[in-house]
This record gives C-alpha cells, structure tokens and sequence, in this order.
C-alpha cells in the first residue's frame, strides 16, 4: 500500500502525520512518502498558475529549507516508529493541486491530510485544501481532524 501524507507544517498537518504512523504499526511494508507545499507569493488562482513555481524549489529560497526540515523530520518520525520505506518531497504551487499531482503520479493508495476544522463560510471563503483534495483524487483520502 502506498500512502502519501500531506503536512503543512502546522499542528494539523503534525496530527496527520502521527495519525498515519498509528494506522500504519506493525505493517512496515506500506511505503510512505511525506509532502508539503510551498505557495507562491501571487494574489490570485491565475496568478499562481501562471506564475513559474520552479525558483521556489531552492535552496537559497528560506522557505524551502523551512519546508525541507519539516518535511525531513516528520519522514525521520515514521522511520522511528518502524516504517521502512519512507520518502518525502517538498512540492510548490497551488497545494491541493499539487498534493493530488503527487498522489497520481506516485500511484498512491491513499492520502492522509489534516484539516484545520473551519466551517461551512469559512471554507466558502477561504478555501480548504483538504476539501478540494478530497472531491479531486483519484484515491481515497484520510482527513484527520483535530
């Protein structure tokens, strides 16, 4: 089974990480790849789309290295607790879009993403990652709520 996680960094995106870990004991043979996203600086969803992402992955961009640490520590974490294929990948773009990219090119199982428990207009105007990743997969999604 292959399972992509998707951590942003926060206290949500930490709790689907260790979620996963619990799920996942005692079967060392799933293969684990951790992401997170870096988005662009642009005002818009256009913007984004067309702005080129390709300078962000870099390591002189601080966000990058911020990224790659979290993602490095949280792929260490499952290592820890037995997992023995784990990879991780700093992503950029806009997030749910990237995440389930990954997960199809990956051929991932399944995907574990926290969500940050806002509700019904906060989501309608803000928008929610883990929504749209979920109405948007081609796999199953695990969504991890506080």
């Amino acid at each position: 089974m292959k399972i992509l996680i998707a951590n942003d960094g926060s206290e949500f995106g930490d709790n689907a990480v260790k979620v996963a870990a619990g799920l996942l004991k005692g079967n060392a043979a799933a293969e684990i790849k951790v992401v997170t996203v870096i988005e662009p600086a642009a005002g818009t969803e256009l913007e984004t789309i067309i702005e080129s992402t390709d300078e962000l992955i870099n390591m002189e961009n601080p966000a990058y290295v911020t990224a790659l640490r979290m993602v490095t520590a949280s792929a260490e974490a499952l290592a820890a607790s037995g997992m023995t294929s784990v990879l991780y990948e700093v992503l950029s773009g806009p997030p749910a879009r990237r995440i389930v990219e990954a997960a199809d090119e990956w051929k991932a199982d399944l995907i574990v993403v926290g969500s940050h428990g806002r509700g019904y207009w906060s989501r309608a105007m803000l928008g929610s990652v883990s929504d749209r990743v979920t109405h948007h997969a081609n796999c199953s999604v695990l969504v991890v709520r506080k």
